[in-house]
Formats: structure tokens, sequence, C-alpha cells
């Protein structure tokens, strides 16, 4: 029986998170990279053309929150995913990502404010995405953010001038799995908390915007499938197994963060509530899932190609490409501030004793390779 196998065999007993204490170590295993990724040919132009935008439209006037925006690294994130990219829709993209994650954040500040009474916080979370919602349609915000609505708005018209109209409500749909699941995740923490992994990850692919991008790939690729194709099981199971192995290497370098936060919501978390595991059992478990879930996409793919599926290009090249997003959002997980800190910068290590503080990672030292020994002919 497999690590992840054994933690999900019976029905868990939640118990609460045994938390973290400042300088808390366990060993980070080498993760299981199958899928490859790389740089889009104007790479360097559209992370220039995103930073612009941030810092002159987003943030205009705010420095520090633009520079924060950027360190996070999303435009290198998007640019790895999605390497055969239509250039302008990879910027939109980029820009999305960026206030993407900055609503998460506004959003879940509000779930986790103790200065509001705890059972205040999700009308204020529903209401906040409401009008996050109505920049979606380019509609005015009723609220004052700290950042530009104007420059929202302006985004998401442009992405709709570029879409049929069936095509951007399809989009605006996978949007709202994130609006909506987004705010039940967190009202009903107890109640996921308890989950087994595979029940986690199912609510999970959609609060963590899985679904939302799955359509943003064919947006990338400007591209359509039709939704007979998308709705085939083999698909819809490749599509579900690799969402999982986008979920699981962030849930793994976030829930520093999240869990020295009290947020634990989080696969980490989870298995230590559920299944009463130590911190380096489920880091540990999570990795083996990871290569099972990478080994299990690949296999799909193998199946939906010998298939008379396989004879649509755009729906291999879709299929590759959510491969890539998997390969670019690990190797993101390993170096982005969001998750490590403000001024983490990744030492290219994968593996070692990692050391969790309340603000900052410490990743695994490099060490020396002795040299291999010259073969004599």
């Amino acid at each position: 029986m497999t690590p992840s196998q054994e933690a999900t065999r019976s029905q868990p007993t939640t118990r609460p998170c045994p938390g973290l204490s400042p300088g808390t170590q366990f060993h980070l295993p080498e993760l299981a990279q199958r899928f490859s990724c790389d740089y889009h040919p104007d790479y360097h132009a559209i992370v220039r053309s995103n930073e612009q935008w941030v810092v002159q439209s987003l943030y205009a006037g705010d420095t520090d929150r633009a520079r924060a925006s950027l360190n996070c690294l999303t435009g290198l994130m998007i640019c790895t995913g999605y390497p055969q990219g239509d250039r302008d829709r990879m910027l939109d993209i980029c820009q999305l990502s960026e206030w993407w994650f900055l609503i998460d954040d506004e959003f879940t500040h509000i779930l986790s404010d103790q200065r509001i009474p705890e059972q205040d916080r999700p009308p204020l979370a529903r209401r906040y995405l409401d009008d996050m919602w109505s920049l979606v349609l380019g509609e005015p915000a009723t609220t004052s953010p700290a950042w530009s609505p104007d420059a929202v708005r302006a985004l998401f018209k442009r992405i709709r001038s570029r879409l049929e109209p069936a095509a951007f409500d399809r989009m605006l749909t996978a949007f709202a799995t994130w609006q909506q699941d987004g705010l039940t995740t967190e009202q009903q923490t107890p109640d996921i908390s308890a989950l087994d992994l595979p029940a986690y990850l199912q609510i999970r692919r959609d609060s963590t915007a899985c679904t939302s991008y799955a359509t943003i790939t064919e947006y990338v690729l400007d591209i359509e499938i039709p939704p007979q194709t998308l709705n085939h099981p083999l698909v819809q199971e490749y599509q579900r197994t690799i969402m999982n192995c986008w979920i699981l290497p962030s849930d793994l370098f976030s829930f520093r963060k999240e869990c020295f936060h009290g947020d634990h919501t989080n696969a980490v978390c989870l298995l230590r509530r559920t299944q009463q595991l130590s911190l380096q059992e489920a880091v540990d478990t999570l990795a083996s899932h990871q290569a099972e879930s990478q080994e299990q996409a690949l296999d799909l793919y193998a199946q939906i190609a010998a298939t008379p599926l396989g004879t649509s290009g755009d729906l291999l090249t879709y299929l590759a490409t959510l491969q890539q997003i998997e390969a670019a959002t690990q190797r993101w997980c390993y170096m982005t501030p969001r998750y490590h800190g403000d001024g983490f910068h990744w030492n290219g290590a994968l593996s070692g004793t990692m050391t969790l503080y309340p603000d900052y990672t410490q990743f695994p030292p490099i060490h020396a390779r002795s040299p291999q020994p010259t073969q004599t002919p």
C-alpha cells in the first residue's frame, strides 16, 4: 500500500491542527517532476509590460504595494506555464493573475480579521466578492479599494473583446466557481477539515482557481475545445488528476504561511488533523501522492491520445499545456516570496531540511558534490 493510500484508507478522525512553532523543521523530499515547462519566446517583453501595468495602472501611486506584488513572480509563472500562448493574451492573464492574488489576499483577510465578529465575516466577504464581480462585468464598484478598479474593468473589457460572447460567458462561469467555492470553503472549514484527501482535493480544484485556469488555457492558446470533448470521461479524469498536481505542491509550500496565521485549510494540516500524522509524515504523503498523480496523468494522456480524441491537435495541445502549467507552478512554489516571505530568493535547492518561521522559510543549504571518478579506458 502506498503512503497516500495509507493516509486515506480510513474514516478520518478530526483533531485540532498541532500548528507550528518558530524553528520547526522537516525534511523536504525532492518532488517528482515528470512534466516540463519553458520560457515563452516573448517572456521579457511580456514581463516588462506586466510590470508597467502593475506600477502605473493597478497600483498607481503605491510603489510599495506594486513592488510587493511583482516580487511574487506571477509573470514568471504564467510565462513559463504557457510557452506557446498568444503574446497579447499572455499579457492579459499575467495582469489577471496579479489582480487575482490581490483579491485572494483581501478576501482571506476579511475572513480572518479578528477585529470583526466571526459571524459578520462571511457576509462581508460575500459583499466584497460581489463588488469584485461587478468589475468583471464592467460595472462600477461600490467600495473604493486601495488599487484601481478602472484598470481591472479595462482588463476585462479587453478580454471580452477577444472572445465570442459564448466563450466569454463560459470563462465567467469558470471564474464563478472560485467566487462561490472560495467562500464556501472558508465558511465550512470545520467540515472540510474532516474530509479525506481525495474529497479535499475535489473541493480545492474550484476554490484554488484550477477550474478557472483550465478555461484560461483555452483563452491563452486561442483555441476552443468543444464541450462534448471536455466532458468526455477520460478528459474529465485527466483534468481532475492534473489539477491535483497543481494543488499539492502549492499546499506543501504555502502551509507555513497559512498555518502560522491560523488558516488550516491546507492538505498538510488536513493530514495532521484527520490522520494524526506527524509533520514529516504529512509532507512525505503529499510528495508520494504528487508522484502518483503525475504518473496517472501521463497514463491518461496516453489513453486519450490512443482514442479518436487523439486526432484533435487542439485537444492534445490543451492537455499538454496543462502539464506545462503544473511544471511551472511547481517550480514557482519553490521560489515565490508569496509563500516564503518578503525578500526570499530561492537558492535552487530541491530537497533537504527546511526551517519554518512565522515570516519566512529557511531553505536547505546547497552542498558540494564530490566529483565523479575518472573512467579509464
